[in-house]
């Protein structure tokens, strides 16, 4: 699925930008766009942004506690659950309607990639309930701003892959923990798919500020969840 010259997602088509932030980030029409350089400037911006979101939140969860409970464990996938329900739904419609950017772009957030499934399979197994899902996430209404999303949502399969480890050994091996362990020994090929698709959709300076506000945002949301 090559996107077709002159639409707004087109893959490989750049020229560079003055911008100070966005210097490495193309802006738009010329041949020359590597995707995987693209990918690299765009993931460096979103770390960037949201980076003291991230680590508040790491902080609240209190997931890597050598005092763990299984209260408290079960309490973070409740306040996960909620807004992981909302972000599957928005993700998968701004990426599903959009007819500009390529099929496996559009069917990306379809599948495994979801995180509702897992979430409520670990929560019937501590003997909670799924709750209901959060109000929307205002701007997450296009592909960029998914993208935004996606990188929180992808990128906590990362960490997942250290917090399951701990979660087993801080509350025992049968704790369910499949959220967390998402793809399984697949997670490192499943992180390089994703950001494969961002550098080849997220090609503009324009583009990469919605996709790192949104970024912010979703993490933001989950600061103020796990505040309540």
């Amino acid at each position: 699925g090559v996107r077709q010259p002159g639409s707004r997602y087109v893959r490989s088509r750049a020229v560079s930008t003055n911008a100070d932030l966005y210097s490495s980030v193309p802006a738009g029409g010329d041949a020359r766009h590597d995707p995987s350089q693209t990918a690299l400037s765009v993931m460096s911006i979103l770390r960037s942004r949201t980076a003291d979101a991230h680590r508040r939140l790491e902080t609240m969860t209190g997931l890597m506690s050598p005092r763990l409970t299984l209260e408290h464990y079960a309490d973070v996938l409740v306040v996960f659950s909620t807004l992981h329900q909302t972000l599957d739904r928005q993700i998968h419609r701004c990426l599903s309607a959009e007819s500009d950017v390529a099929a496996d772009v559009r069917v990306l957030w379809a599948g495994e990639r979801r995180k509702t499934a897992s979430l409520a399979a670990d929560l019937v197994a501590l003997g909670r309930s799924l709750p209901a899902p959060a109000l929307p996430f205002e701007g997450l209404s296009n592909v960029a701003a998914a993208f935004g999303a996606m990188y929180v949502c992808e990128g906590a399969t990362l960490g997942g892959s250290v917090i399951a480890p701990h979660v087993a050994k801080a509350l025992g091996p049968h704790v369910p923990a499949s959220f967390f362990a998402s793809y399984g020994p697949l997670v490192q090929v499943r992180w390089g798919e994703f950001r494969s698709l961002l550098g080849e959709t997220v090609c503009t300076p324009e583009q990469t500020e919605l996709a790192a506000s949104c970024a912010n945002l979703v993490f933001e949301r989950f600061c103020a969840a796990m505040a309540t």
